[in-house]
């Protein structure tokens, strides 16, 4: 299944300046692995150790899933 992941504009530099692209997975981390083959370095700048960056929020359909 598609999921929209709308990006910051501090990271559209990793998306070719996309508001909003598309990755799949079953967990977020499965997600964000997905969304760093098609947008390389994407990953380490949300991702630090295994865990977020305290920059980083996630949601899902409006709800803070951090």
């Amino acid at each position: 299944m598609a999921i929209e992941v709308r990006i910051p504009t501090i990271l559209r530099q990793y998306t070719d300046g996309q508001k909003a692209v598309e990755g799949t997975g079953d967990t977020i981390a499965d997600l964000f692995t997905d969304l760093e083959t098609r947008h390389t370095g994407i990953q380490a700048r949300i991702v630090d150790d295994g865990k977020l960056r305290r920059f980083v929020n996630v949601y899902l359909n409006d709800e803070d899933v951090r």
